[in-house]
């Protein structure tokens, strides 16, 4: 059973479809339009990189939401938490990206509904907020 505050990352290529540069990408990505770590607050229970993979865990695999607190060791209502937060932040960088200019090589580049990172990320968004 994993723990929450595990130092061995997941294996994110069988679970997200993303290798390691890529979810490194996302992460740096993330970092600018989302302060995972407030000071002066009671630290999350998850790592930010533990948050984004249980989100496109559930994206992709569409695990309920009880599962994944099993399985991480956690509660159904932080894993909710965290699939909110996490998922807002993915559409404020879209919203950033979409105003940037698309040619920027340290912004990832827009087609459609899908964000191209130069790493080889892929991110489509649906209608519903939702990214695969």
């Amino acid at each position: 059973m994993l723990k929450p505050n595990q130092k061995r990352p997941l294996h994110n290529k069988r679970t997200t479809r993303l290798n390691s540069n890529q979810f490194t990408t996302l992460i740096t990505a993330l970092k600018q339009h989302l302060n995972w770590n407030k000071p002066a607050t009671r630290p999350r229970a998850l790592t930010l990189n533990q948050a984004l993979t249980i989100t496109l865990i559930y994206l992709r695999h569409n695990l309920t939401e009880e599962v994944l607190a099993e399985a991480i060791g956690v509660s159904q209502p932080t894993i909710s938490r965290t699939i909110h937060h996490i998922e807002g932040a993915l559409l404020k960088l879209k919203r950033a990206e979409s105003s940037r200019t698309r040619t920027s090589p340290e912004y990832p580049r827009l087609t459609g509904n899908t964000r191209h990172f130069d790493s080889g990320v892929e991110l489509v968004f649906t209608r519903g907020g939702h990214c695969f």
